[in-house]
């Protein structure tokens, strides 16, 4: 009832973020409020580590929360983060023991989200091609994403698709993996 989206939909999450806040301003005041109570957990605890080690130079994320660097600043290592405002950073080459952290859809602390099916269907070219670029000479681990993002997903199809591109890994595949996602992966 109610034109409402189904049962994990891949709309669901824009519909209801629209619906429940729909203003870009009312989306960004309660993601400040959730979030500035959450504390990384184990799995955002381990990546300064891995960075710190030279396992890992940069997170390519849809989240907005800030965790990432919340890590790094308790371990004491430099995080640069990279945004919708602060693109210019992204030809920033972190040095062993540093970790970029790109938020492709903004940062909730600075930016205007992108929260909405409208407002996903575009990556920030300057972000998009600088992932396109990255994703030719080095692995990419995917942890917790759902493919939901068809904008993502057409930069991923994108790079596999090419002749040269990294190693791809996709963890937490389910069985009911969406279409874009299973499109990729048969790339």
């Amino acid at each position: 009832r109610g034109g409402y989206p189904p049962n994990s939909d891949p709309a669901e999450y824009s519909f209801y973020a629209h619906a429940c806040f729909p203003t870009a301003r009312d989306r960004k005041s309660f993601f400040n409020n959730y979030v500035g109570s959450t504390t990384p957990f184990t799995g955002y605890r381990l990546l300064p580590l891995l960075a710190r080690h030279g396992v890992l130079r940069t997170i390519w994320t849809t989240n907005f929360d800030g965790l990432v660097s919340r890590a790094c600043a308790a371990v004491n290592v430099t995080c640069f983060e990279v945004g919708i405002d602060t693109q210019h950073r992204i030809a920033l080459v972190p040095a062993l023991g540093e970790l970029r952290v790109v938020s492709l859809h903004g940062d909730y602390r600075y930016d205007e989200l992108k929260n909405t099916t409208a407002e996903l269907q575009t990556q920030e070219t300057e972000l998009r091609n600088e992932m396109l670029v990255e994703l030719r000479d080095h692995d990419l681990l995917v942890i917790g994403y759902s493919g939901r993002d068809l904008s993502l997903m057409t930069a991923l199809v994108e790079a596999y698709g090419a002749k040269r591109a990294g190693r791809l890994y996709w963890c937490g595949l389910q069985a009911d993996a969406s279409p874009e996602v299973k499109h990729l992966l048969n790339t």
